[in-house]
């Protein structure tokens, strides 16, 4: 026993030893290194404002930034006049410059999109009870024609204001009518009928 205590301790004496050298050697490499800045200076990038102007330390290699036009596209929401799906009835001819929609007697009719009456009527003799509202629909003017609507159904006059969808009407069967429907015309800003059916295809989206 008295010998393991010796060794312990002549290990023990060696060890702090090679400390002590090993301490004063990084001591001695410290004193020889080259003195280090006591400090940087830091570059702060300014407050990124409309003009986006960045302040970066000099020769930092600027990268250019691509800016692309960006455009912004508008378009018009479009309701069909009657529940998509109604019967039709007569087609567009040059006889007949609109079509009609059997959707039953009482049906809402609407407007098909936001704009401005400029004719309306309770007895347009042959188109009877009879509205007409003119549009800016996907950058053009257009009027749609609503007629043979129910008696007492229409409350707009000229230079109302409605808006997509909103109820402008009844199916009826007044003026010249055999029977309830919705007699639907669209006129260009000329006056010039077109065939309503490839048109409502082209622009309902609502």
């Amino acid at each position: 026993m008295p010998e393991i205590h010796q060794r312990r301790a002549s290990f023990l004496r060696v060890r702090r030893r090679y400390l002590a050298l090993g301490a004063m050697a990084f001591a001695g490499a410290m004193t020889c290194m080259p003195t280090l800045p006591a400090s940087a200076e830091v570059v702060h990038a300014e407050t990124i404002v409309p003009g986006q102007v960045i302040s970066v330390a000099s020769g930092v290699e600027v990268q250019s930034v691509d800016r692309t036009d960006f455009g912004i596209s508008y378009y018009s929401v479009v309701y069909s006049p009657v529940a998509p799906g109604a019967r039709l009835g007569k087609p567009f001819s040059a006889g007949h410059q609109g079509n009609d929609f059997l959707p039953g007697a009482g049906t809402a009719i609407l407007a098909i999109a936001d704009g401005v009456v400029v004719a309306s009527t309770n007895n347009d003799g042959s188109l009877g009870v009879h509205v007409e509202i003119q549009h800016v629909i996907d950058g053009e003017t257009v009027i749609s024609t609503y007629s043979h609507m129910a008696a007492g159904s229409l409350n707009l006059s000229v230079g109302d204001t409605v808006v997509g969808g909103q109820q402008v009407g009844l199916v009826g069967s007044t003026g010249a009518s055999t029977g309830p429907h919705l007699h639907f015309q669209i006129l260009l800003a000329d006056g010039t009928p077109i065939s309503p059916l490839p048109w409502l295809a082209a622009h309902v989206n609502a």
